[in-house]
């Protein structure tokens, strides 16, 4: 898949290195070094290849996939810092290496360039509508992340399923499901196909999310980029420890809450928890929940003529819940 994607890859990564070759160092070499890592670049792909998919020319959406991912990762840089990780992409988090006033600011610049982008977007294109969107799907990835914070300060356990889905639409599908709208907006497609490709782009992103919920308590630290059990560590609250706590004993619960209440887990009690979620089938219960989401999501693309920008789509699809990182 990575090869695959590698022609989007390489056009994005140059067009953000465009904006980001800039003189004032102590702003533009920590986003260069965080952009210099890699990374899977989902986001600004599904972007352009929705955009082919409807019979655009992959080009028509560079700008605004560039855009996309610069606000990607100003909600990344952000978020370590609020949930205090170690590691992004295998390396240490910029407020680590740089610190935390200096990747705060990284944050804000960056967010700041990203507009840039997306404003030459609009002139390129001609079609100002996309501001709208990207500005509602940033907002609605803000309102996630206070979910997700508040309800681990508020030390609320009394969640539901529902619950969880509706911060996960927000947090992490907001911005896949505008990729794909904005790149059909782009490409010149229907409403009908338009509508079909942000469906589509926020089944993705939840089941993007739940997966990698799952990653974060079975994968390989080596393969993952970042700490295993980390989100034990930070009380999150994912779909895993939802169904748990829905199933387990009275003294499970007590035992599982104060562990994630906690401001700081040993190795014994990260693996601990992780043992009662396998006890209970919730692991592999969520895995299933984000192949089901990944397969209703494929089912929208049927309005969508054949082409291997489709196909490509579809497989990317399938991907998503079968990465390692």
């Amino acid at each position: 898949m990575k090869k695959r994607l590698s022609p989007y890859m390489r056009l994005v990564d140059a067009e953000i290195s465009r904006y980001l070759d800039r003189d004032v160092e102590e702003l533009y070499k920590p986003l260069r070094n965080l952009f210099s890592r890699g990374g899977k670049r989902i986001r600004p792909a599904l972007c352009m290849i929705s955009c082919e998919a409807v019979g655009g020319n992959r080009r028509d959406a560079l700008k605004a996939a560039a855009a996309i991912e610069m606000i990607h990762n100003f909600t990344l840089i952000h978020d370590d810092i609020a949930d205090r990780s170690k590691l992004r992409r295998g390396k240490p988090c910029l407020h680590h290496k740089y610190g935390l006033g200096i990747a705060i600011n990284a944050g804000d610049g960056l967010f700041s360039v990203a507009y840039e982008a997306l404003s030459d977007a609009v002139i390129q294109s001609g079609k100002p509508e996309i501001i709208a969107d990207i500005t509602k799907a940033t907002t609605r990835v803000c309102e996630g992340q206070a979910m997700d914070i508040s309800w681990v300060q508020e030390r609320q356990w009394d969640l539901t399923e529902d619950a969880y889905l509706s911060m996960i639409r927000r947090k992490t599908g907001a911005l896949m499901a505008v990729s794909c709208k904005v790149g059909g907006i782009l490409g010149g497609g229907t409403k009908r196909q338009i509508d079909a490709l942000a469906n589509f782009g926020m089944d993705l992103g939840v089941g993007f999310q739940i997966h990698d919920d799952v990653l974060n308590l079975t994968g390989d630290v080596k393969k993952y980029g970042k700490e295993i059990g980390g989100d034990i560590n930070e009380g999150k609250r994912t779909l895993a420890i939802i169904y748990t706590l829905a199933l387990c004993t009275p003294e499970e619960k007590r035992r599982l809450t104060h562990i994630l209440d906690k401001e700081e887990n040993s190795y014994e009690e990260i693996k601990e928890t992780i043992e009662i979620l396998n006890k209970y089938g919730s692991v592999e219960r969520g895995a299933n929940t984000a192949r089901e989401l990944i397969e209703g999501g494929k089912k929208r693309l049927s309005v969508l003529p054949d082409s291997p920008a489709k196909k490509l789509l579809l497989d990317l699809a399938s991907y998503i819940v079968k990465r390692e990182r």
